[in-house]
């Protein structure tokens, strides 16, 4: 899925990169690549852990479909709502089929009155938009996620124990600020190769397909005449999705979710057996002379499956300091108030930032 904007998500087609990994080829190499991370350093399932987020509308449906019988095309009457924003919810089960509470980031700087009395079965972080970015996903693995699981470590008098993570591979994974913090607490953190998630994330399974429905059928018993403002509407959601998620993460849901993608109990044959796996057999002999474009789009398909080893780190830090270097520097700002100023502001950017400097001085 891409998100386009704030009200839009747009169905799109994997890209080249991202169906390559849909080759029993490469998943077998991914795949032998994880079981040599997992025997090495031995993790205890109760302690190996999936996350990943999911979009909540805030909005009250009530509008009818109208289709005509000869065409394909429906046109959704407009709907009023009380509310027209979003918000996400962040995830996280285990192997052994036990979840953590709930993350939900709102579109708010404040905590809406009511949600206060909930803090006990799920937790809560504000952004501007409502959608996970890099400085919500620091807070959420630093302040929410490692005390979890060091709470966990010590309820099952392993204070010193390997934790392992998958998520997808999403931009703010990448970061190497979170991701130190990760690896200083010991958690080893796996992303699934590029547009694999369908196949390969317990979440996608059937957790957050049974989150959706059951989500799905609450809102439409939720009458709109039953919401008394924005903030009534944002906060009776909130909780009707901490409830669809609670029932959703089930441990019979969750096991079956693991389960399904050959992770635990490890099981790859069942990925390579699906239809949409293409079989060795299936895939176009590599040309005799590849070009160079052609060994550059393979390399790009080379991904570290460890993101937070100290190799990747060091290269997340040189990508980061790059991008910092490369911000193209804004114009000088006139910051004089003499009649000049306009004049100076209109002079081309030479010229305009040594009278802006002459001007300082």
């Amino acid at each position: 899925m891409k998100r386009h904007s704030l009200h839009s998500v747009t169905v799109k087609l994997l890209d080249k990169d991202a169906k390559e990994f849909y080759r029993v080829s490469k998943l077998k190499q991914w795949f032998t690549d994880l079981a040599i991370v997992m025997n090495a350093k031995n993790f205890d399932p109760r302690l190996c852990f999936d996350g990943d987020e999911s979009f909540v509308d805030l909005k009250i449906k009530d509008g009818k479909v109208i289709v005509s019988s000869n065409v394909k095309v429906g046109f959704r009457s407009k709907v009023e709502s009380t509310c027209d924003k979003h918000m996400t919810l962040f995830s996280f089960v285990s192997m052994q089929g036990s979840a953590m509470k709930p993350v939900l980031i709102l579109p708010l700087k404040f905590l809406p009155s009511g949600l206060e009395k909930t803090l006990d079965i799920a937790s809560y972080i504000g952004t501007k938009s409502g959608w996970i970015d890099i400085p919500s996903y620091h807070h959420v693995m630093t302040k929410i996620f490692i005390p979890f699981v060091n709470e966990r470590r010590t309820a099952l008098g392993l204070p010193s124990a390997p934790v392992l993570l998958f998520l997808d591979s999403h931009e703010t994974r990448f970061n190497s600020e979170t991701n130190k913090a990760l690896s200083d607490a010991n958690v080893t953190f796996i992303s699934f190769p590029p547009g694999t998630t369908p196949l390969l994330q317990p979440l996608d399974q059937h957790i957050f397909k049974k989150f959706k429905k059951e989500l799905s059928d609450a809102l439409k018993r939720l009458k709109k005449s039953d919401v008394e403002g924005e903030d009534s509407n944002r906060t009776r959601i909130a909780k009707i999705a901490i409830g669809c998620i609670e029932s959703a993460t089930n441990s019979y849901t969750t096991e079956i979710s693991w389960k399904c993608t050959g992770l635990y109990p490890f099981n790859p044959d069942i990925i390579y057996a699906k239809q949409e796996v293409e079989k060795d057999s299936e895939i176009p002999a590599p040309k005799e002379n590849p070009t160079a474009k052609d060994s550059k789009r393979r390399g790009s398909n080379k991904i570290s499956i460890v993101v937070n080893s100290p190799e990747a780190i060091a290269y997340q830090e040189l990508k980061e300091q790059n991008s910092k270097k490369s911000k193209k520097r804004s114009l000088p700002t006139v910051t004089t108030s003499i009649p000049a100023k306009e004049h100076i502001s209109t002079q081309p950017k030479v010229k305009r930032a040594k009278v802006a400097a002459k001007l300082a001085t």
